[in-house]
C-alpha cells in the first residue's frame, strides 16, 4: 500500500522491474495510464485515480504474487522530474485492522450476496469470497450465499473463486454500518480456446452496453449485444451472460469454442445514444477486463474523449489458437438506429418494397380495410369487445346493419389483439399516425382496468378459482403483449415512453412469472404443479419478448424454464412441437416452437426450425392450396403463429407457405355492409373468439412482412455506425496481459 498525490486524472499502474531502465518510465506512464507489467503477468493492478481528488494524497494498492516473508520491494516513482525510491519489506501477515485503515478508516461494513454459475444460473456451493489484503473471507452455502462481517469500509478489492471456475477480482465501495449486497456469477474454468470479457463502470451514464463481433463458420460473423444475447448452445458459442442496465453493470460476454479470426469488442453509451459528440462515456470510469488463455487484460477509456461508442480492443486468434490482443481506444460519434426488430413498421413507401418480402398492394389494401373496421368498432371508453358488435351494450355498428358473431366476452384479449394489429402497422400512441389516438385510448383503458396483482383479466364469467376464469392466462398474455409491444416500439424509436404503460407492463410480466408452472409452461389453472401447455405459453412468451425489447426486466429463471418446456415438447419428427406432451393438438404449436427458438432462446439454427419449415410448407399446399379453403381447415390461430415463424425462417419454404396462406386469408375478407374489412368466424375457434378475434389475427398475419424485421437483416448491427469499422478488420496496438 502506497500513498501518492496525483498531478492529473487517469489511472495509476505498477509493474515489476524486468531489467527496464528508469529512463523508460515517463510521467504519462504514471498519471495517465497503467504501466504494462509485461515481464510478470501475475502482478495485478487494483486502483485508479479519483478524478475528484487530484492533488490530494490518495492510497493505491497492488498485488504481486510469489513474494516471500522478509523480501524487500524497491518501489520507484516519478514526481515531476524527480525519481524516488522507497523500500518495503514483506511482513509475515497484513493484519485486518491495518488493511482496513489503509482502505478506509471510516468504519466497518457487512458484505453479503450470492454467487452463481454463469452458464446454468445455479447457485455455486463452496465458492470462496475474500477481501484482498485481509484475512477476511467466507464460503458460500447450499444456496450460493455468503456473508462477511467487520469488513473495511471504502473501496475494497474482492476476490471470488471456486474449483473449476474462473477467478474474478473486482472493486466495490462498501458503506459502513449497513449491509452491502453483491451478487456475482463465475464462468466455468476457461481453457485456451475461451474468451471472457467483463464491463463495469462508475454508474454514470446509467446504461453502457457491451458488444462483441466475431467469426462464424462459412465466412459469416456474429454480433452479440443486449438485443441478441446469443447462447452457448448455438453455433456462435457466444453468450451475453449478464446485461445489467442498472448503473455500474456488470455486463459480461463469454465465448466458448473460439474460431480463428478477428474478434472485436466495443462499448456503446446507450444512455446518450443520440448524443454523438458527448464525453460521458470517457468519464464513466469504465473498465473492461478480458481473460483469454490464462492471461488477463484491462482497458480503461482515454479521458475526455468525444463520442458515445468506444472501440476497446481486438482479439486476433490464429489457426494454431494463439491470441493477439490489440488495443484500439478509438471513439466514434454515432446516432443510434435503434428500430432494429421494429424498423420496417414505420418505413415509408411500404407498397414499393413490400413485394420483396412476400406482400403485395392487395395484401396492404386488406390490412387497411381491416384496421378501418377495427377503428369503427372501438367502444367510446377505448376497449374492444363482443359488446361493440351486433346489439351489444356498446355497439358501434351501423344502424340496421349489425355485425354478427361477437363471440364470448373477453374485452381484455379483444382490446389487446386490436392494439397489436394497429401497432404492427406502425400506428403508435406517440407518432401521430392515422390511428394513434385510438391506440392511446386502448392502452389507457388497459392500464386503468389492470388488477392490483398485475392481472389483465376481463369480465368473463369466473370459473372454479377466485378472480380467475378458465382462459385467464390467454386473456392476460394477449393484453400484456399489447402493453410490452407498445413499450418496445417506444424504446426502439428512441422516444421517452409513457411511464404508466411501462409500469403496467412490468406488473403484467411479474404476473406472468408468478403464474408459470413448474414445467415452464402456463395453463388454465393457477395450480402450478400441474402440466402447462405450449399454446397458452405462446402469448406469455411474446409478451416476454416485447418486455425484453423494451428493457423491462424478465427473470432468467423464467426464460430458462421456457427453454426446458419446449425442448421437452419437441416431437423429434418433422420439427413439430407438442401441446401438453409430445403430441400436437394443432400445428399452431409447431409455429410457436419455431418462434420460441427464433425470438427467445437464440436457437434460430436449430435443425428443428428447418424441419418445421419444410413440414409447414407441405401442410399449407395440402390444406389450402388450389384456391379453396374448407371451413374445417380454416384456422386463423395456426396461420398467425406459423406465419411469424416461417417469415423469420425465410427461404423457399417461406415462399411456398406465404403464397398459399396470404391469398387464402385475403380471399376470406368481407367487403360489404358494416362487416366490410372484417373476417367471418366460420373457422376453428372463430365462434369463441368472435369477429374481432378473427379480424385481428388475419390482419396481423398479413402485416408479417414489416411487423418484425427478419433476424438475418438485424444481425448486421442495430446501431447505425457512421464508419466502416463494423465490416472491416482493424489492427490494434498489441498489448500485454494486465495492461490498463
Amino acid at each position: 500500500v502506497l500513498s501518492y498525490r496525483p498531478l492529473s486524472g487517469g489511472n495509476i499502474g505498477f509493474r515489476r522491474d524486468g531489467g527496464v531502465s528508469d529512463s523508460n518510465i515517463s510521467n504519462s506512464d504514471i498519471s495517465n495510464s497503467d504501466i504494462s507489467n509485461s515481464d510478470i503477468s501475475n502482478t495485478e493492478l487494483i486502483d485508479k485515480i479519483d478524478s475528484n481528488a487530484v492533488g490530494k494524497t490518495q492510497v493505491f494498492q497492488w498485488r504481486v504474487a510469489g513474494l516471500q516473508t522478509g523480501e524487500v520491494i524497491k518501489v520507484k516513482s516519478l514526481g515531476g522530474l524527480s525519481l524516488s525510491t522507497q523500500e518495503l519489506r514483506v511482513p509475515e501477515m497484513i493484519s485486518r485492522s491495518a488493511a482496513s485503515a489503509a482502505l478506509d478508516s471510516s468504519g466497518e461494513a457487512v458484505l453479503s450476496g450470492q454467487i452463481k454459475d454463469t452458464i446454468n444460473k445455479r447457485p455455486l456451493v463452496g465458492a470462496k469470497v475474500r477481501i484482498a489484503g485481509t484475512t477476511l473471507s467466507a464460503t458460500t452455502d447450499d444456496e450460493g450465499r455468503f456473508r462477511i462481517e467487520n469488513a473495511p469500509a471504502g473501496v475494497v478489492p474482492i476476490e471470488v473463486s471456486a474449483d473449476g471456475f474462473s477467478r474474478r477480482r473486482i472493486a466495490r465501495t462498501l458503506s459502513a454500518s449497513r449491509e452491502n449486497s453483491m451478487d456475482l456469477s463465475l464462468t466455468p474454468g476457461m481453457g485456451m480456446g475461451e474468451i471472457e470479457v467483463t464491463l463495469t463502470w462508475d454508474g454514470k451514464p446509467e446504461d453502457l452496453d457491451a458488444h462483441m463481433e466475431g467469426p462464424l463458420p462459412g465466412d459469416k460473423r456474429f454480433h452479440v449485444d443486449y438485443r441478441h444475447p446469443g447462447t452457448l448452445r448455438s453455433r456462435e458459442f457466444v453468450q451475453l451472460d449478464a446485461d445489467d442496465n442498472r448503473p455500474g453493470g456488470p455486463e459480461k460476454i463469454t465465448v466458448l469454442g473460439v474460431l480463428p479470426g478477428v474478434y472485436r469488442y466495443f462499448v456503446h453509451d446507450f444512455t446518450n445514444r443520440n448524443d454523438p459528440n458527448g464525453t460521458a462515456l470517457s468519464r464513466s470510469g469504465a473498465e473492461v477486463v478480458l481473460s483469454h488463455g490464462g492471461q488477463t487484460y484491462r482497458f480503461r477509456p482515454p479521458p475526455n474523449s468525444q463520442g458515445n461508442l468506444w472501440y476497446v480492443c481486438t482479439i486476433e486468434v490464429t489457426p494454431e489458437g494463439k491470441a493477439i490482443v490489440g488495443r484500439l481506444d478509438q471513439y466514434d460519434g454515432v446516432k443510434a438506429r435503434l428500430l432494429g426488430l421494429y424498423e420496417k413498421r414505420t418505413k415509408v413507401d411500404r407498397v414499393d418494397w413490400i413485394g420483396n418480402y412476400g406482400g403485395s398492394q392487395i395484401s396492404e389494401t386488406a390490412v387497411t380495410e381491416g384496421l378501418d373496421w377495427l377503428a369503427r368498432h372501438q367502444a367510446a371508453d377505448g376497449f374492444w369487445s363482443c359488446e361493440c358488435l351486433d346489439d351489444g351494450a356498446h355497439s358501434q355498428c351501423e344502424k340496421n346493419d349489425q355485425c354478427p358473431d361477437g363471440g364470448d366476452t373477453y374485452e381484455m384479449a379483444h382490446t389487446g389483439l386490436a392494439l397489436l394489429a394497429f401497432q404492427a402497422g406502425g400506428h403508435y400512441y406517440f407518432n401521430d399516425a392515422r390511428h394513434s389516438a385510438r391506440v392511446k385510448k386502448g392502452l389507457d383503458w388497459l392500464v386503468a382496468n389492470q388488477q392490483s396483482d398485475g392481472g389483465l383479466i376481463g369480465t368473463h364469467a369466473l370459473g372454479s378459482y377466485p378472480r380467475y376464469h378458465k382462459n385467464y392466462m390467454y386473456e392476460h398474455g394477449i393484453a400484456a403483449f399489447a402493453l410490452t409491444d407498445a413499450c418496445a416500439a417506444a424504446e426502439a424509436s428512441g422516444v421517452k415512453g409513457n411511464e404508466a404503460y411501462r409500469e403496467a407492463a412490468a406488473k403484467a410480466i411479474d404476473f406472468i412469472e408468478r403464474n408459470q408452472h413448474g414445467d415452464g409452461g402456463w395453463r388454465y389453472t393457477p395450480e402450478l404443479n400441474r402440466p402447462g401447455d405450449t399454446s397458452v405459453a405462446a402469448w406469455q412468451i411474446l409478451a416476454i419478448k416485447g418486455a425484453l425489447e423494451a428493457r423491462i426486466p424478465v427473470s432468467e429463471k423464467c426464460i430458462a424454464a421456457v427453454g426446458r418446456l419446449f425442448r421437452a415438447r419437441a416431437t423429434g419428427k418433422n420439427g413439430r412441437t407438442g401441446y401438453q406432451d409430445e403430441m400436437p393438438q394443432s400445428d399452431a404449436t409447431t409455429g410457436v416452437g419455431m418462434i420460441v427458438r427464433q425470438f427467445l432462446l437464440g436457437e434460430r439454427d436449430d435443425p428443428l426450425v428447418d424441419h418445421a419449415a419444410e413440414y409447414l410448407a407441405d401442410l399449407a399446399e395440402k390444406n389450402w392450396g388450389g384456391g379453396t379453403s374448407e371451413v374445417a381447415n380454416r384456422d386463423y390461430y395456426l396461420w398467425y403463429y406459423c406465419t411469424i415463424g416461417m417469415f423469420q425462417h425465410g427461404g423457399r419454404s417461406w415462399d411456398r407457405w406465404n403464397a398459399v396462406v396470404r391469398d387464402t386469408i385475403i380471399g376470406l375478407q368481407r367487403h360489404d355492409g358494416c362487416e366490410r374489412g372484417s373476417w367471418d368466424t366460420d373457422s376453428r375457434w372463430g365462434q369463441r373468439g368472435g369477429r374481432i378475434y378473427t379480424t385481428a389475427l388475419a390482419i396481423l398475419t398479413l402485416e408479417v412482412y414489416y411487423r418484425y424485421t427478419q433476424h438475418n437483416e438485424i444481425d448486421a448491427g442495430e446501431v447505425e455506425f457512421s464508419t466502416t469499422r463494423p465490416g472491416t478488420i482493424i489492427r490494434g496496438e498489441r498489448v500485454s496481459p494486465d495492461s490498463g
